[in-house]
């Protein structure tokens, strides 16, 4: 688990760093948008 973290912490310094960053950003968002069409569904 600690290596893990040691990967992800070191990828997030790197080169590609704002890459990353949108990446995680719209996997959030498509996260968040299902979530909340599903609590929608759910309680109708």
């Amino acid at each position: 688990m600690l290596g893990l973290l040691v990967e992800a912490a070191a990828t997030w310094r790197g080169e590609a760093r704002e890459q990353h960053l949108t990446h995680w950003r719209r996997l959030g968002k498509r996260a968040f948008a299902y979530g909340a069409s599903a609590n929608a569904i759910s309680t109708s």
